[in-house]
């Protein structure tokens, strides 16, 4: 995969890596500081939660060729909320298909550090964070979204068959409706994501 007359890159031809990361994710800002509720005709409440930091994982499939690499990849991260002063109403899971460009200044290098930036789709469940005026009971209650990322970071080159990676994302999201509920005011919390990954080429 490495052409030794084209010293200005490491992968001068396209290659294909699979990688698996862990990290920390957060969520929060002004929209997220568990003291707000939307309430429905029928008497249902849908409360705004807030967010502590939580872990993460997931899996990407990147193309890389010269100085970028285009990626691929799917996140999930769970953390507990609050709401109103009132810690551990429940957990929180985040479903997030991302797709990002690295750009790598130091193309041919063992070590090589990056910039990165890119969009994504989540969808998000609060546990019991909903209160259903017809049963009078505590629901799930969801929101989906699109956002952006933009971040950077350091790749490893062990060889040229595999890599370990840390870095992190700054991402923003815009939610517009809860459970279908369309929202007069749409939220935009916002976070940073700390990470490690390693990689396989095939």
């Amino acid at each position: 995969q490495y052409d030794s007359a084209d010293p200005k890159y490491r992968f001068p031809k396209e290659v294909t890596f699979l990688s698996l990361y862990i990290g920390s994710h957060s969520m929060g800002g002004e929209d997220f500081k568990g003291d707000t509720y939307y309430s429905a005709m029928d008497g249902s409440l849908y409360f705004v939660p807030n967010i502590d930091s939580g872990s993460a994982f997931g899996i990407a499939l990147s193309i890389r060729k010269k100085w970028y690499d285009n990626e691929c990849s799917y996140t999930r991260a769970s953390y507990d909320w609050g709401w109103g002063g009132v810690p551990d109403w429940g957990k929180v899971t985040r479903h997030t298909a991302n797709v990002n460009i690295k750009v790598f200044p130091l193309a041919a290098a063992a070590i090589q550090p990056f910039a990165l930036a890119g969009c994504f789709w989540n969808w998000l469940t609060v546990e019991d964070g909903k209160y259903d005026g017809q049963s009078e009971s505590m629901e799930n209650e969801s929101m989906n979204g699109l956002g952006f990322n933009f971040g950077g970071g350091v790749e490893y080159y062990v060889g040229r068959v595999m890599r370990i990676s840390g870095g992190f994302t700054w991402h923003k999201t815009f939610y517009n409706t809860i459970s279908g509920i369309d929202l007069d005011k749409g939220l935009s919390p916002s976070g940073v994501d700390w990470y490690f990954s390693t990689g396989v080429m095939f």
